[in-house]
This record gives C-alpha cells, sequence and structure tokens, in this order.
C-alpha cells in the first residue's frame, strides 16, 4: 500500500500541542521489557493555509513523490495541494463535484481502496438520510466536470452523517469503513467490514467492534507509529456549545484487544462559539511530514464569519507542526548479557546462530575455547558440543580472534579463526548446520601475519579479521584490524588478491592494536562505513564514511544509524569495546563493565516501558520479555491460555483471564472441553469476528449422557451417569470390555463359567452347542478339542472306539468305510491297509478274498487294471515288454510288427520316424546313414540321390547351400565343401581390403609431417611415414595442424619427391616455415596419379584391385560374396587407421613424451603474474633437452611445437608444469629471434648480476604465461590486470631485461614498448635496475657486450623512431599508442629514454675497450723485457655471429603473451 498520512480530524485542541514543551514516552515491542523513546517536538510550522473550507482535510502522498500534500474539499470540488521543495506548496483542482438536489453533506477519503499501490477517492455524498460512498479510481481521475453520479457504488445505507474513515481496522489486509453518528462533531460508531472489492457488510450490535465505546470514538490512526490503529475515545458535548472534556487513547494488544496507555488521558477544551456566526476550532491531523517513517502531528485552525458558517464555506491554516523524534542517544542495559559468564580478554560475537531471529552471542574465552549461548525464552542458555570441529585450530600458545559470518554466501554461518600461534587464519565452514573440520585447501591458506607486527607492543589480543563486501560485488573480502590493516579482495573465481598496503583503502587510518574496527552501513547509502572502536583510559568511537570512490572520511560527527556517536565515552570499558547486533536498525555496542566483571550492552535510546505486561505479567531480572501469571500467554500476556476466557472490564482496561469449570486440575470434571477463547477465534470465519472472538467459559461434555449448569450458567458437565454396557473412565463412557457387563450407572463385572459377553455387553450370554467356558470372565466360549464332545457348556468327553469327533462338536461321529478307529478318544479314523477292508463303524480291518486285491482304505475288493493281472490279493502284476492286456485280463498278448509295447501297457503304439521293430518287440531299432523310415515301418529304406541322411533319420536332407556349394560323401551322411569356393573367397576377401585401404589412401591425400625446415636454398618438408610420391609429379597440396600462418594460408605450393620420407616444397615462402607437426594434403584428384606403389599409379592400383574383386565375385555365390566384401571394407579401413596412428608418432612427439617421463614435473597452479618465473638453469637445461629441434629456431617454434603439446592435457603454463619461483627480472624479448640467441643472452646477465646463475629467475611469457588462457593472461581486455603488468609491477622484480640484437627488433614492437613504458611509469624502490639491454655476449650497459656490438646497435637506435613500432592486433597497438602518448612527453621521452641507455652502453664498452687495451699494451711491454708471461687482461667480446639469422619486422602472428 503506497505512503499515505493518516487523518485524525479531533476538531479539538489537545493541550500537550499547545504548549511549548511535549512529553516522551517509553514505546516497546509487544511484550518487550525494554523499550525505545519517543517524543514530539516543536518544528518550524509550514506556511499552508486556504478558503472555502467544508469540513474534509487529507494528508496523503497523492503524487507519489515520498512527501506529504494535502487534499481539502470546499463542496464543489476537491483541490490538490501539491507540495514542492522547502514546504512550498502548489494549488490544482483535482475534482469538480456538482451537488445533487437535496445534498446535505460530501466528505471524502484518501485510500488505495483496489490494492493497485495507487491512492483512490472515496465520496461520500448524503441526500436526505441516504448516505451513498463510491469509488473515483485513481486511473479516472482527471479534472472533470459537473461529477454527479459515480459507476462503482461501494455502500448505499441510511445515516445522519457522511463523516468516514477508511482503516483496515481487522488486520486482514483490506480497508474496511467506519462511518460517523453526529451530524456536527466527527464520532465513529458505525463499522462496515469488507468482505469482497466491492461489497462492505455493516456490523451491529454484537458483532460492532465499536459498540463498546457507546458513540465516543473520536478518531482511529496510528499514533506511535508502531504499525497497528490505535483509537482515541472521549465525551462530547453538542455543537454550538463550550466543550470540556477528556480524550482517552486505547492501543492494540498482541491478542487484538483495546488497553488505554497509562497516562493517556488528555485534556481537552477548544471553544466553538456561543452561536452560530463565529466557529472557531482546531482540527489534530497525524501523518508522516517530513518522509522518516513516523507519524507527526500538525494542528490545523479553521474559523468561520457569519454567512460563510450556515453555508460551510470556512478558512483554515497550519497553525503547529510537531515531529515525531526517537531518542537514539546510547543507554546502558547492565542485564542483556547478566546470564553469561565474561572475562577481562574475552570476546564477544553477536549473531543469529539458530535464524530464529533472535541474536546469540558466541564466546572466544582467553583460554582459546568457542562457547556458544542462544537466546531462549527471553534468556541465555549455553549449548555444548557446537565446536568440536574447531579444537584444533586453537591449539598452541599465544592469543586468538575469530569472526562469524556467511563467507560462502551459501545461507548459513561460517567460522574464521586468526591464531597468534602460526599466524595463519584458519576456515571451518559450515554444511548441514555443523562446523567442519579444516581443510587443507581453503580461501585463506596461504595468508600470513608477521609475528614482529605486534611484537613489542601493548596489546589485548591477536588481529582481528573482519569480513565485508566493501566493493559491493556481492561476494565477501577480507580486512586484517590494526596494526596489519591489509585489504584481500574477493574474485569471481574465489581467490583472494591482496592489495598494496598503500592502495588499502584503511592505509591512512594508522590504527593501533587498541583499535578495533567493524562495518555498518551507517548512512542507509548501499556501502559499509567503518566504525573506528578505541579501548583504554578513555573510549570513544569514530565513524569513517565509505564514499563513492572507496575511500574513508572520518568525521567525529557523522552520525551512525541516526545516532551521533562523538559524546559517547563508555567508562569503565578498558580497552574491549566490540559492535552488537544492529539488525534492527538501532546500534549496539557491547563493552566489559569492570565493577560488575560481566558484559554490558550499550543501545540507543533504551528505556523500561512503565507496564509492558498489562499488570497480568511481570519483567523478572534478566528477562528482556514478559512471564506472565497463570492463565495468560502471548508476548504481552494479553492472550488467555488454553482452558481459559477472557471476562471483559470496563472498557480500556486489560480482560482477565477466569479458568473453565473444573475441579482437581481437570477442567469440566474430566468430563468434556471448554469452550475458551482459543475455541472461539476457531469457529469465527470473518476476520473481525475472529480479532473479537472470545470464550464463554462453559464446557461441551464428552458424552450426550453428562449434564450440568453451575451459578454462572456455564455448563459443567458434573451430573449424568454412563448407559448399560459402559462404565465411567477419564470423562468418558467407555464400553465394557469382552467378558464383562455393566448394568446403567454401575462398573464392569465378570461372567460366570459357561457364560460369555461381547465388548459393550449388558449382560452375559450361554456358550454356543461344541463349546464351553471353564472359568469366569470370558468373551468366548473355547471349542472342544478334537475326539471329545461338550458336556453342559462347561466340559468335554472322550469318543468311544470305532468313533472320532471334529474340534468343537457337541456330538461323535462313526469311522467310514474302508476305516477303524481301534480306541476311545480317537481324533481321526485310521485307513486300512492294501489287501483289507472294513465297514462303517469298524474297530478293525479284514483280508481281502483270493483272486482280488484291494488298495488302502478300501471298504470293498476289486480286479486287476488293464496292463496287469492278478497273482495275489495284495498287487497286480504288470505285462512284460512286447505285450499288453485288457481290465480284468488273466494273460498278456504279443505286439504286432513295426509295433512295441513297454511293461504295464493296456496297448501297443507305433515305432517313431526312423525306426524299425519286429513281432513282439519292447523297443525299435534306429535305422542306418544314408536311410530313412517313417512312423510305424518295419523296414529302413534308401535316401534319393543328392540328399544326406544320418543315423535314426525320419527324412533325407538335400546337400545345396546358401554360401559353399557342396556334395554328398560317399555314405550319404553329411555334405563336403568345395575347396575351390575357399580358396576363391581369400582372394577375393584381400582384394576388396587392398581396394578399401587403397581408396581410402588416396581420398584422404593426408601425409603426417615429421619436421619442415630450410637446408641451403630449400625447403624440405621430413614425413613420417612414405609419401609414396612419383619421381616425375609435383603436385599441389596445402598444410594443417602446422601453426604456420604462412604456410596454411596458400594454397599454392607443390612438392617433389626428394627421397623416399622427404619432399621439397616450391612456391613463394616467407624467410621462416619452421614447425614440426602438421599435416600437408595432396589435393584431389592428383593424388591418385601422384602417388603409389612400385612407379605405378595408385589409380591404376585401385582399379586393379577392383578387376581383380569383380572377377572373382562372379565365380562365387552372391551372398558370400556380399558377406566377404564387406568383410573386406573393414578389414581396408582398419589398415587405414593404423597406419593414421602410426604416422603421428614423430620424433619429436617421442622427445615430448620422453620429457614428461624423466623431468621432474610439479604441476602446481598459481596465480598469475610474479608468481610464475622460471630460472635461467631451467631455460638452458630445456634448450639443451630438445636442441636437436630448436636448432636455430624461434620462440614462434618452440611455443607450438613443444611449449603448447607439452602443457595442453594439463591446461597449465610450462612454468605451472616443471615449478615455478618468484620473480627477480622481467625479460623482454622479440618472438622471432632465436631461441639459443635469447637463452645465451639469458644465461650471460644471470651471469652478470647473480653468482650462481642457474638459480636466477626469470619472467618469460612463452613459459610464463598459460597459452590456453590467452584472453585472461591479456587482462580480458584491460592492461592493469595483464600477466604482463602484475610481473613488471611486482615488489620482488628488481628490473627489464630486453634481449636484443644488431637491428634492436624488440623495440620495434608495440608490446615491447610498453614493457618499456612500465619500466618507465612504475614507481620502484632500491635497488631497481631500470631497463638492461642484453645480448648473447652480455649486457650493455656494463660494458661487456663489445664495443662492435654496442656500435651497432647505436647505429640502428639512432635513427629509430618508436611511434612507428607494430603489433598484429591494431586494437593493441592504438591501446598502448594512446597510453604511451598520455605519459609526460609521450614517444619523445620514450626515444629519449632508449638512445640514453644506448648512450651509457656505448660509454661503458669504451671505457672496457680503453681498459682492455691499456692492460694488454703493458703485457705486451712487460713481454719484451722479460720473456712470454700469461697476461690476466679480461677477453674482448665478440660481434653477434654471422649465423644467426633476424626476422624481419613484417607482420607475423602473435601468440598468447607476445611482445
Amino acid at each position: 500500500m503506497p505512503h499515505m498520512a493518516i487523518w485524525v480530524a479531533l476538531q479539538l485542541c489537545l493541550v500537550c500541542l499547545t504548549e511549548a514543551s511535549v512529553g516522551s514516552w517509553c514505546q516497546a515491542d509487544p511484550g518487550s521489557c525494554i523499550g525505545q523513546r519517543h517524543s514530539l517536538e516543536k518544528k518550524e510550522t509550514p506556511t499552508l493555509k486556504g478558503e472555502h473550507y467544508d469540513g474534509t482535510l487529507r494528508l496523503a502522498d497523492w503524487d507519489g513523490d515520498g512527501d506529504t500534500d494535502v487534499l481539502v474539499g470546499d463542496g464543489g470540488s476537491i483541490w490538490f495541494h501539491e507540495r514542492l521543495a522547502h514546504d512550498a506548496f502548489r494549488m490544482h483542482e483535482l475534482v469538480k463535484l456538482r451537488a445533487r438536489e437535496g445534498q446535505l453533506q460530501s466528505r471524502f477519503e484518501v485510500v488505495d481502496w483496489d490494492g493497485d499501490k495507487h491512492l483512490d477517492l472515496l465520496l461520500c455524498t448524503m441526500v436526505g438520510d441516504l448516505v451513498t460512498v463510491s469509488l473515483l479510481n485513481r486511473s479516472s481521475l482527471l479534472p472533470m466536470e459537473n461529477i454527479s453520479e459515480f459507476p462503482e457504488i461501494i455502500l448505499l445505507t441510511h445515516g445522519s452523517t457522511c463523516d468516514m474513515l477508511a482503516r483496515d481496522f481487522d488486520e486482514d489486509g483490506d480497508v474496511d469503513l467506519i462511518l460517523g453518528d453526529d451530524k456536527w462533531l466527527p464520532s465513529y460508531s458505525r463499522y462496515f467490514e469488507r468482505i469482497s472489492a466491492y461489497r462492505v457488510v455493516e456490523r451491529t450490535g454484537d458483532d460492532n467492534p465499536l459498540s463498546i465505546f457507546n458513540g465516543s470514538v473520536q478518531q482511529i490512526a496510528d499514533i506511535d507509529g508502531d504499525g497497528r490503529l490505535e483509537i482515541f475515545s472521549g465525551q462530547k458535548k453538542p455543537f454550538g456549545s463550550a466543550t470540556l472534556s477528556h480524550l482517552h487513547l486505547l492501543r492494540r494488544a498482541a491478542d487484538g484487544s483495546l488497553v488505554e496507555m497509562e497516562n493517556s488521558v488528555w485534556s481537552l477544551s477548544g471553544p466553538f462559539g456561543s452561536d452560530l456566526e463565529v466557529v472557531f476550532f482546531f482540527e489534530i491531523h497525524v501523518a508522516d511530514w517530513n518522509s522518516d517513517g513516523l507519524p507527526d502531528v500538525l494542528k490545523v485552525s479553521v474559523v468561520g464569519f457569519g454567512e460563510s458558517v450556515t453555508k460551510g464555506k470556512l478558512r483554515w491554516w497550519i497553525e503547529d507542526y510537531r515531529q515525531h523524534v526517537l531518542d537514539l542517544d546510547m543507554k546502558l542495559d547492565v542485564e542483556a548479557y547478566g546470564d553469561i559468564e565474561a572475562g577481562f580478554k574475552d570476546q564477544e560475537i553477536v549473531v543469529d546462530w539458530n535464524g530464529d531471529g533472535f541474536a546469540d552471542l558466541v564466546v572466544l574465552r582467553k583460554s582459546k575455547s568457542l562457547h556458544l549461548y542462544e537466546h531462549r525464552d527471553g534468556e541465555f542458555k549455553e549449548v555444548l558440543d557446537v565446536f568440536q570441529n574447531v579444537t584444533a585450530s586453537l591449539l598452541g600458545k599465544g592469543t586468538a580472534t575469530a569472526v562469524i559470518v556467511d563467507w560462502d554466501i551459501d545461507g548459513d554461518l561460517d567460522l574464521i579463526i586468526s591464531t597468534e600461534s602460526d599466524g595463519k587464519l584458519h576456515y571451518h565452514e559450515m554444511v548441514s548446520g555443523n562446523l567442519c573440520k579444516e581443510e587443507l585447501q581453503h580461501p585463506f591458506q596461504n595468508i600470513t601475519i608477521a609475528p614482529d607486527i605486534i611484537k613489542g607492543k601493548n596489546y589485548f589480543g591477536y588481529i582481528q579479521p573482519v569480513i565485508v563486501d566493501w566493493d559491493n560485488d556481492g561476494d565477501m573480502d577480507l580486512f586484517l584490524g590494526p596494526p596489519d590493516g591489509r585489504y584481500f579482495e574477493q574474485l569471481s573465481d574465489g581467490t583472494l588478491r591482496e592489495w598494496p598496503r598503500e592502495e588499502s583503502p584503511v592505509s591512512e587510518l594508522g590504527d593501533t592494536t587498541r583499535t578495533k574496527w567493524d562495518f555498518v552501513d551507517c548512512d542507509a547509502d548501499g556501502d559499509y562505513d567503518l566504525l573506528r572502536m578505541e579501548g583504554g583510559a578513555n573510549p570513544r568511537v569514530q565513524v569513517c564514511e565509505h564514499k563513492t570512490s572507496h575511500v574513508l572520511r572520518c568525521d567525529d560527527a557523522f552520525p551512525c544509524l541516526g545516532t551521533n556517536l562523538s559524546k559517547f565515552r563508555p567508562q569503565k570499558t578498558g580497552w574491549r569495546m566490540q559492535l552488537g547486533n544492529v539488525a534492527d536498525g538501532r546500534l549496539k555496542f557491547i563493552t566489559y563493565d569492570f565493577a560488575e566483571s560481566r558484559a554490558v550492552l550499550w543501545s540507543s535510546g533504551i528505556c523500561l516501558p512503565a507496564d509492558p505486561c498489562h499488570s497480568k505479567g511481570l519483567c523478572l531480572n534478566r528477562r528482556a520479555h514478559c512471564s506472565c501469571i497463570a492463565g495468560h500467554e502471548l508476548a504481552d500476556c494479553s492472550g488467555c491460555e488454553p482452558h481459559f476466557y477472557s471476562v471483559q472490564r470496563k472498557v480500556g482496561q486489560m480482560h482477565d483471564c477466569k479458568a473453565c469449570p473444573g475441579a482437581r486440575g481437570k477442567v469440566c470434571y474430566g468430563r468434556g472441553s471448554c469452550f475458551d477463547d482459543a475455541a472461539g477465534k476457531m469457529l469465527a470465519e470473518e476476520s473481525t469476528a475472529r480479532l473479537m472472538a472470545t470464550g464463554n467459559g462453559s464446557c461441551s461434555c464428552n458424552e450426550v449422557h453428562f449434564y450440568g449448569k453451575d451459578e454462572e450458567g456455564r455448563s459443567t458437565c458434573i451430573h449424568g451417569i454412563c448407559p448399560a454396557g459402559t462404565e465411567e473412565n477419564d470423562g468418558s463412557c467407555n464400553p465394557c470390555a469382552g467378558g464383562t457387563f455393566s448394568s446403567e450407572g454401575g462398573s464392569c463385572t465378570l461372567c460366570l463359567p459357561g457364560t460369555f459377553s461381547f465388548a459393550r455387553g449388558s449382560m452375559c450370554l450361554t456358550c454356543a452347542p461344541g463349546t464351553v467356558s471353564t472359568e469366569s470372565g470370558a468373551s468366548e466360549c473355547d471349542a472342544c478339542p478334537a475326539g471329545t464332545y461338550e458336556v453342559d457348556h462347561q466340559l468335554c468327553n472322550e469318543c468311544a472306539a470305532g468313533l472320532v469327533s471334529a474340534r468343537g462338536s457337541n456330538t461323535c461321529t462313526k469311522c467310514p468305510a474302508g476305516s477303524h478307529a481301534p480306541k476311545s478318544g480317537s481324533i481321526t479314523c485310521e485307513s486300512c491297509a492294501a489287501g483289507t477292508y472294513a465297514g462303517e463303524a469298524s474297530t478293525e480291518c479284514r483280508s481281502c478274498p483270493s483272486g482280488t486285491i484291494s488298495s488302502e482304505a478300501s471298504g470293498s475288493c476289486s480286479p486287476c487294471d488293464a496292463g496287469s493281472f492278478a497273482k495275489s490279493s495284495l498287487t497286480c502284476e504288470q505285462c512284460p515288454g512286447g505285450t499288453f492286456s485288457n481290465p480284468g485280463s488273466k494273460n498278456c498278448q504279443s505286439c504286432l510288427p513295426g509295433k512295441f509295447s513297454l511293461t504295464g501297457s493296456s496297448n501297443c503304439s507305433d515305432c517313431l520316424p526312423g525306426t524299425v521293430s519286429s513281432p513282439g518287440s519292447w523297443s525299435c531299432d534306429a535305422c542306418p546313414a544314408g536311410t530313412f523310415a517313417s512312423a510305424g515301418s518295419s523296414v529302413c529304406e534308401a535316401c534319393p540321390v543328392g540328399h544326406v541322411s544320418s543315423p535314426n533319420s525320419g527324412a533325407c536332407e538335400s546337400c545345396e547351400s546358401i554360401f559353399i556349394r557342396s556334395t554328398p560323401d560317399d555314405k550319404k551322411q553329411s555334405c563336403q565343401v568345395l575347396a575351390m569356393d575357399v580358396v576363391l573367397g581369400l582372394i577375393f576377401l584381400s582384394t576388396c581390403s587392398c581396394f578399401s585401404f587403397l581408396s581410402l589412401t588416396g581420398f584422404s591425400g593426408r601425409i603426417p609431417i615429421s619436421d619442415v625446415s630450410a637446408q641451403g636454398q630449400k625447403v624440405v618438408v621430413t614425413t613420417s611415414t612414405a609419401h609414396g610420391l612419383h619421381k616425375w609429379a609435383c603436385p599441389k597440396v596445402t598444410f594443417a595442424g602446422t601453426d604456420v600462418p604462412d604456410l596454411e594460408s596458400s594454397n599454392d605450393w607443390t612438392i617433389k619427391a626428394l627421397s623416399l620420407y622427404q619432399v621439397t616444397l616450391h612456391g613463394e615462402s616467407p624467410m621462416s616455415l619452421d614447425t614440426s607437426k602438421g599435416h600437408l594434403y595432396v589435393k584431389f584428384p592428383q593424388v591418385f596419379w601422384s602417388t603409389g606403389l612400385w612407379h605405378c599409379p595408385l589409380l591404376l592400383w585401385c582399379l586393379l584391385f577392383l578387376a581383380a574383386s569383380a572377377g572373382l565375385a562372379s565365380q562365387l555365390t552372391w551372398s558370400l560374396t556380399l558377406l566377404l566384401c564387406a568383410l573386406g571394407l573393414c578389414a581396408g579401413f582398419l589398415a587405414f587407421a593404423l597406419r593414421r596412428r602410426q604416422g603421428e608418432a614423430t620424433p619429436l612427439v617421442k622427445r615430448r613424451r620422453q620429457f614428461l617421463k624423466e623431468w621432474p614435473l610439479a604441476l602446481e597452479r598459481c596465480s598469475r603474474g610474479p608468481d610464475r618465473s622460471m630460472t635461467a638453469g631451467k631455460l638452458h637445461d630445456f634448450l639443451q633437452f630438445f636442441e636437436t629441434f630448436i636448432k636455430e629456431r624461434s620462440m614462434y617454434y618452440a611455443c607450438s611445437n613443444i611449449v603448447k603439446p607439452l602443457t595442453k592435457p594439463f591446461q597449465l603454463s610450462f612454468v605451472e608444469l616443471v615449478g615455478s619461483r618468484k620473480i627477480q627480472w622481467f625479460a623482454s624479448h622479440y618472438w622471432g629471434m632465436p631461441l639459443r640467441h635469447f637463452s645465451d643472452a639469458i644465461r650471460k646477465h644471470a651471469q652478470c648480476f647473480e653468482r650462481d646463475w642457474r638459480d636466477s629467475a626469470y619472467w618469460i611469457c612463452t613459459f610464463s604465461n598459460s597459452q590456453w588462457h590467452v584472453k585472461e593472461e591479456l587482462g580480458n581486455g584491460q592492461w592493469e590486470n595483464s600477466s604482463f603488468y602484475l610481473a613488471l609491477k611486482s615488489p620482488e622484480c628488481k628490473g627489464t631485461t630486453m634481449i636484443i640484437d644488431e637491428l634492436v627488433l624488440p623495440l620495434q614492437r608495440i608490446w615491447c614498448l610498453f614493457e618499456v613504458y612500465q619500466t618507465i611509469s612504475l614507481p620502484r624502490s632500491d635497488p631497481f635496475h631500470g631497463l638492461l639491454l642484453c645480448t648473447s655476449t652480455g649486457v650493455l650497459q656494463q660494458g661487456k657486450a663489445g664495443t662492435d656490438v654496442a656500435v651497432a646497435v647505436a647505429k640502428t637506435v639512432a635513427v629509430l623512431d618508436t611511434r612507428g613500432a607494430q603489433a598484429t592486433s591494431e586494437e593493441d597497438r592504438l591501446m598502448i599508442h594512446d597510453l604511451i602518448e598520455k605519459m609526460p612527453g609521450g614517444f619523445d621521452t620514450m626515444n629519449t629514454f632508449v638512445r640514453d641507455n644506448i648512450c651509457q652502453a656505448l660509454e661503458a664498452s669504451h671505457r672496457h675497450y680503453e681498459t682492455t687495451v691499456t692492460t694488454l699494451m703493458k703485457d705486451l711491454t712487460t713481454a719484451k723485457s722479460s720473456g712470454p708471461t700469461t697476461s690476466s687482461a679480461p677477453t674482448l667480446p665478440t660481434l653477434l655471429t654471422s649465423s644467426t639469422r633476424h626476422a624481419t619486422a613484417e607482420k607475423v602472428e602473435e601468440k598468447a603473451g607476445t611482445n
């Protein structure tokens, strides 16, 4: 909802506003025992007045610009006084209204009715006694003429006035309407609850929350700024007479009830005139006039004379303005941390550990142990076993400090500890609510604190880490507190970049160990300001404002969260002062009170409210919230506990909570539930009803049988008894258990033997037949066991012999025929054995007569079945194999030919196919190979021609085949394969394979390269496999994968065979095409006649194998042809792939593999810049290892052919691969220079400046930069972030070593000039050697490179203008060109700097030359007189070797880090 002023039109004069001084009050959150002091201070009154006032004036931010405007009605129009700067106003006519016939009143209200975040107008008109409230939506509120009908009518009702308020009275999120009932003075009693967007319902009687005031409500508004409405209630007298009354202010309690504020009775007086000729009165309006979020009070005076009174045209003006002010001075709360033991050197950390919205406390003891105290129920309680994984970080001597913050922005808190014992920061991440042990790898692992930074100083704690998002980039940064003062910025990849101390935002503070830092957004501008908390005998706090340029401006008077700390001097605190929890917008500090020996809290504007618990609770010692008396609950004790209900007192007094009926701690006598306040609110359906709902204390009985009322008319459930079959237990009628019964009101009694009862039984039942109950209390009757029967429902007797019974029987049953029961009490009848039988109810079994048999359990004897005959009365014997018999037969008959039978057969079966039999056979014989027989045959028949059969076959098979042809063998048992088809098939497979291999070779045209180099005037390409090129052929070729742009960009190359593995390259070639990688491609279709085997072109070989394959295919079956063709193509493809793979294993590839095996690899990632340097010894060893391939080649060759392939699997720089060192020298060079010359120059330079030249570390772009992250190495377009700049500006860098030759080519490349520029520009401290020019013979400035070398270089530099320096990227050239131009003196200064260095070199060479010549002359003179001696004169350096080739300054593709 948009900000709007809350209108209060009392038409009275508050005495408190007429005086110059205004009282203050202590305001607290509901139930809080600690509040903040508020006051109303008189301010300069705004100059605003008007005429034609008709009784409606509203203050609201109508135009949505953040300040409060004024809307006034004059009966015919609504005027909008737009508030401008400096409290000036501009008036607009907002709406013009035409009075309807008979209209008595019109009023308006300003409110966001439709919830669209824009203010609307509610217009009330009264014609007769008909009151109409209509909505003027903001979107339709353009200046309109003669508005008399409004499309959106909200309310039609009968009444006596249009005085109207729009408030969210029931706090359900929408606006309700409140109308007045007095035509002269505003007093509000009619309440309309809003049900939907355009429907309001009037609540009357007890449903009207205003009915308790009997029409005395003068205003409803939020006076104290707590977000809840207050009610002003007071008696009034009719218009036209003097008024003298009192105004009562009622606030909302936590349960929604209205309670009069203590000392809130304000005297009201105001003359209204003795007649209708003169009217003079005041209106009090409440609005956030100064836009600070707090309601202010403005008094508007209204006066009218003569006829203007009768017409309602009055004059008005703002007479007084009182600003709502919060007391923000620091006050002491001694009891805040009284539950916590604290020591002088302990550190307190305020943090919401469990996320419950309350500030908890973590204490780091002097003994280096961490303790957590959570805020629970208004007190601090220690939680154990929270820091068990942190103990290892706190071991060792010395002190420690800690900070708890969400470092990784994952939503939970992490712990960072700074320890004096090892000078490190320890990081413990919180995962799933638990602090983890410290990992080996974490963001702070490389940060150390020098032990001498606090050594010998007077301090009481260690260096404090301070975490804050200083640069507002969304992640946390790190400050190390005084006296360290370093600043570490967290980068996007999570690493920390240390700023130089002189560039640190806190570098100018100069704080000592007695100063602590913390960060708070004091001025709410979105960035964090610094609080300097100085301890000692005179502690103080100073605010340093964070300016937009990320610098700090310290000012004692600069307020923090509204509090001026210039006079804040907490006494008896010593050095200890820490920032408290400022999440609520109030500044807090924790200090140590020496007198009390505990931690105390300083808070802005703290005060103690008079009665925060409404006399229904107490503020106990060391408790921040109310402790309610019995029966009361909620934060301010305004609610009733369960089983209590509200008993209203006088209006404005807090209700009592009365217990529900009951006794001995049982509500409703344990026989029901009470209709308490909670039950009343659950039944309410609408918001207002739910706000007002209370219980009545009556009981809802658990059973309909319970009843009763007490003297207050409350239902009590004390009377009544339970019905038969139940008994009363815990206030309910519980049914009797099975085996018991009860009469009405009685208890449950056990049933007698022979009877039982079900649950809820009112009587006992007799057991059913066959069942018995032998004891009292049976819930069911047990069935008699098998072999017995029931007697009188109480006993079970055994059955006689020949009789049996099942379980639960009341009689015995006879045994059936074929069985018998030999004794009494039998459970089952036993079956008769085979060869015997028995009749019904028998006690024994009898033997069968002769000639018959019987099976087990037979009641009679039977004849034998078919396939057998009776030989005894026990069993029937089976007929032997080859015979059969019918049922009842005495003999067995033989089977016919072609049939057989098994033992015990009732008939004979036909022989299976492939078998035959003779008469009386019990089995069939198999037919031999080459013959067959059908089912039921007695003779085997021979197979026809071209067919074969195996033994025991019922049919013959043909020898025809899909793949290979075959014929029957001599026995006609199997088919034999034709050998010629096999031979031809193998030959066909070979020809297809060869054709496939040669065709793929030809279409590919690819030949792997082992080396490309110049040999004399020729460029020779060496291949790793035989190229197969004919001597007479000169085909066109292309190149790929060589990393030589000039080689790959041209399509005009031709080659000619030189040997089996070498060809010469012809075409317009640049000076250097050196490479040892890639492939050459012979263009299609030249490859088919330019290459081949044994002087025969490849095309002829392909045609030959194709013709041979076609001829062979005509001799084979089509299916075999297709199969072998597919296999041949696959075999050719595999051979082609294998040959390509073997061709990739060049000598250089093998050497690189050997390097990775033999060299010790570090494989350590390190930050870009100065940490990635390489020793001169490793450079020399690298050159020696690959000397066979590097020869006189340049850095371009080494980078693309050696460095990049070696680092590709690891995506690292070469230095990270073999081990890095901290920078000592920055090497600047031109990539086209021979690598051997570069290495010799580095070695000469190292020998001049280092005792052990092999350990001298150089930053060399080829080896120091990662060739796989070129963009990042170049700073992503920002030269300040490039690796070159980071290395050059490093404090460890002693100077720039520029490797040159006679042509001085590095000074003709723009990136080399950039390095020279940085060498000139960057501020350095001694010792720094600046720019040193080096050759393979030595350092020019030392004069040991040779006079002829220095002269040759000087001649070139004398005519050199650095403005002509070139670069591959025009964008890079322009960027560096502009950078040098902006340097004082521009390129002239650059040229002068270079020439001065050359002059110094010439002078040094000259001096060295003269010294050497003088020494030699002296030695020669001495030799003439004394004979031969060994000369001690130094040797003269020689010129650069004539064999050294220099690349031209033409445009060459520059790689990562090229100059």
